[in-house]
């Protein structure tokens, strides 16, 4: 008597995959009794390697620690060089939609913002430098997205200038979970320290 018990077993949008059979000694799925295993990203489909399953789970990963000017940006000029938005999407699924943007300024600013962001790492772009992408860079992007200015706090608070978008629901991908960004003055503006970008916000939701 074989260890094979019949199940059912589903891809990750709950289609089922017929005449499967599940190893209690392998620990894996095969196709009937000596048939060849199911394979995810080249490995045999166990416990330790599933299939994947659509999540739906949104989640925020923010970045903080941008190094900036402490001065004038002209027009079409990057903030903070290139942002690395690690865990943005699940590695193994890699899409989902981008659901909202936040961003916190220490200093008081009313300029809109544009963040590009990409599906993997695009060239490098310095601080205070003129945000222009080659053709192969250009083919990574998936989205561009103004940040607008929300509310302005007190004077004496730690932030002054608050931006948020909502309501975009733009469908995004990303290479192994990690998204890319540049985040560019739309007109001219004055940052008034090395920290001033305090954090920025990308609000997903996974597929």
């Amino acid at each position: 008597m074989t260890a094979q018990t019949a199940r059912l077993l589903v891809d990750g949008n709950g289609q089922i995959i017929p005449n499967q059979y599940y190893d209690s000694v392998t620990n894996s799925f095969i196709a009937g009794a000596g048939g060849t295993g199911i394979s995810v990203g080249g490995s045999a489909v166990s416990s330790s390697n599933p299939l994947p399953v659509v999540s739906k789970k949104s989640k925020r990963v923010s970045v903080t620690g941008l190094t900036v000017t402490n001065g004038a940006y002209s027009a079409k000029d990057v903030v903070g060089g290139l942002i690395t938005f690690t865990g943005a999407l699940t590695n193994g699924i890699d899409t989902g939609l981008l659901q909202s943007i936040t961003a916190n300024v220490k200093s008081a600013q009313t300029g809109v913002f544009v963040l590009h962001l990409f599906k993997s790492q695009p060239s490098t772009i310095a601080d205070n430098a003129v945000f222009a992408l080659s053709a192969a860079d250009a083919l990574l992007k998936v989205a561009s997205i103004p940040v607008n200015w929300a509310c302005a706090n007190g004077s004496g608070s730690e932030v002054l200038s608050c931006y948020l978008t909502t309501g975009l629901n733009i469908p995004i991908e990303s290479t192994v979970g990690v998204m890319y960004g540049y985040l560019v003055t739309d007109a001219a503006l004055t940052l008034t320290s090395t920290s001033d970008i305090a954090n920025i916000t990308l609000g997903v939701q996974c597929d």
